[in-house]
């Protein structure tokens, strides 16, 4: 086993006895660390095997602990492709470990779809959050390792609620057994699809994806109550002053209205989680008509009046307030004693005594803070010509604490 102490050996789908150098492998080690479904594999010849279910970072500890212990891990496909490869090059130098990678379920899964993968995004649901999806829903093409409570169905039933109805499913079960399984259709036929927890997810786009990118995406695309969207101009310059964060991050959209200002940070960062903050109830039903049609499935709702409707949701890493009900210092307070380090706070001002109070909750928190006034004019039609036609003057705050507060 050379210098190495620790083999991470790949299961390809299908695969009924080891290779001869696997074997020898195995055949020398103190233990094989291996899911129950790999176990028929090295139960006959083994010295010991344990089962990892469950039981990872414990196994990784007695690792750490005792350097002359050798172990064979068994694992799925490829080891570092959203497998246990990557949870061990992370808790042992690379000379102690050393991967021999077997094909991966998700080749295989695109192979007997006879789709071609090099424009495929991945993303494994298996243990984690169904969020994951939101970040590679906009890819060609799209493979999702799952498991039992991430199943099709639920899949299926996610895509119908944010809007992306119209994909193509492709359900891998079981790969390389004698029952194997390869399903197609549209979401609606997996709503209620019941089979084998081994399965891959394989989504295809049927069209090009129809969601415009901003910033400043025109009004007439939202549906909205009266009055109640930021113009695109004012949306343009927000995104710019709020510089959203690649990657993961949380975004409070406070006093949403129509939900504008959140859906296209989401649509510029699939990766942020939104949280639209309103308290008109007409208003929250056009906000859910917006998330559809934009299909920004991370955006989510908190039904109620500001400052109490913050409570309880994650930490932002952003916050543009566009209407606080007459409350905006306790907003402010509230979104400051939450905000992450590094954090950006936008505020909207229309109104003078919402321009008076913001300046002077930043002056008495000692907050550094720059404002820009904007004024635009569209073009109206009047008779056989144009004319300027100008729309309310907005001063946006940006808002930010210094360092070292």
């Amino acid at each position: 086993m050379s210098n190495y102490r620790i083999w991470v050996i790949g299961v390809q789908p299908g695969l009924d006895k080891l290779d001869a150098e696997s074997r020898k492998i195995v055949e020398r080690a103190d233990m094989v660390v291996t899911a129950d479904r790999h176990r028929f594999l090295v139960d006959s010849f083994a010295s010991k095997v344990e089962l990892v279910e469950g039981k990872i970072s414990e196994i990784a500890e007695r690792l750490s602990s005792n350097d002359k212990l050798k172990v064979v891990f068994l694992a799925s496909g490829d080891p570092t492709f959203f497998g246990i490869a990557a949870l061990l090059l992370t808790k042992f130098d690379r000379g102690e470990v050393i991967i021999r990678p077997a094909v991966s379920s998700m080749q295989v899964a695109f192979a007997r779809a006879g789709l071609s993968w090099s424009d495929a995004r991945i993303a494994s649901l298996h243990g984690r959050d169904l969020q994951e999806l939101v970040e590679v829903l906009g890819a060609p093409k799209i493979g999702l390792f799952t498991d039992s409570i991430n199943s099709p169905s639920r899949i299926a039933r996610f895509l119908i609620e944010t809007g992306w109805e119209d994909l193509e499913m492709v359900v891998c079960s079981d790969l390389g057994q004698p029952e194997e399984r390869i399903e197609r259709g549209l979401t609606h036929d997996f709503v209620k699809w019941d089979g084998s927890d081994l399965n891959v997810v394989i989504l295809v786009h049927t069209k090009n994806d129809p969601r415009p990118l901003g910033p400043g995406i025109p009004e007439e695309l939202f549906t909205y109550p009266r009055g109640r969207i930021t113009k695109a101009s004012v949306r343009a310059v927000a995104m710019g002053l709020l510089t959203l964060p690649r990657g993961k991050a949380v975004l409070w959209d406070v006093g949403a209205g129509s939900g504008s200002v959140g859906i296209e940070a989401a649509l510029l960062n699939p990766a942020i989680q939104v949280w639209a903050v309103e308290r008109d109830h007409e208003a929250v039903e056009h906000i859910r008509e917006n998330r559809n049609r934009f299909r920004t499935a991370g955006l989510y709702i908190a039904d109620g009046l500001a400052p109490s409707a913050l409570d309880g949701l994650p930490a932002p890493d952003r916050v543009f307030i566009g209407g606080s009900g007459g409350f905006l210092a306790e907003v402010l307070d509230k979104a400051f004693a939450r905000l992450r380090e590094g954090g950006v706070v936008v505020v909207s001002t229309v109104l003078a005594e919402t321009f008076s109070a913001a300046l002077k909750w930043c002056r008495e928190n000692e907050m550094e803070v720059e404002w820009v006034d904007l004024s635009f004019s569209r073009s109206k039609k009047v008779g056989e010509g144009s004319m300027r036609s100008a729309e309310n003057p907005v001063t946006l705050f940006r808002i930010t604490r210094p360092k070292g507060k």
